[in-house]
């Protein structure tokens, strides 16, 4: 599902909170045992920018560098000079390469998607929307990109006023009135 609406309308606060990054005003949120979400924020989120790109990939697992660093690489969205470096020396768009390496590798079975091709070059993008169409499970995805929403191959709905309206089919390819 992508979700959609205007600036201010909630739509990053709800992905935060089916993240678990937020605590929602009421209720819970539960989710099956099984269910391991992968969460792209909309900016790049990297807590100390000295931090080696490696160490900010492997934040978590356990294993050895060398291997982390032979993973990194094999994805291809960064380069050997890349992953020498501190995240604070990468670009706004290498940040979030490394960013969607890191959620490949937390191998989750539900993504949240908070404008995922933000920063996201041309080269790196269709093989990122390839990669979140064939993704095998649910996918909540937040974008103003009409390219991507058009593109989504599932229901796009809007947040507006707190409510979530379903965009028919048909208004899917029309370009927002002024």
């Amino acid at each position: 599902m992508v979700i959609t609406g205007p600036n201010g309308s909630g739509k990053t606060t709800l992905l935060r909170i089916l993240a678990g990054l937020d605590a929602p005003d009421g209720g819970e949120i539960t989710f099956a045992p099984a269910v391991r979400v992968g969460f792209l924020a909309q900016t790049p989120m990297f807590d100390d920018p000295s931090t080696g790109v490696v160490d900010a990939y492997r934040e978590g697992f356990i294993g050895h560098e060398g291997d982390f660093k032979f993973a990194l690489l094999r994805y291809g969205l960064l380069g050997l000079s890349d992953v020498e470096n501190a995240v604070g020396q990468l670009s706004a768009g290498q940040q979030r390469k490394l960013e969607i390496a890191r959620l490949i590798a937390q191998r989750p079975n539900v993504l949240l998607l908070d404008e995922p091709t933000n920063y996201v070059s041309l080269d790196v993008l269709e093989a990122f929307e390839a990669a979140v169409a064939a993704f095998p499970g649910p996918v909540v995805a937040v974008s103003h990109d009409r390219r991507f929403i058009q593109d989504f191959n599932g229901e796009v709905r809007v947040l507006e006023d707190g409510k979530l309206t379903l965009v028919a089919e048909s208004q899917r390819h029309k370009e927002p009135t002024p």
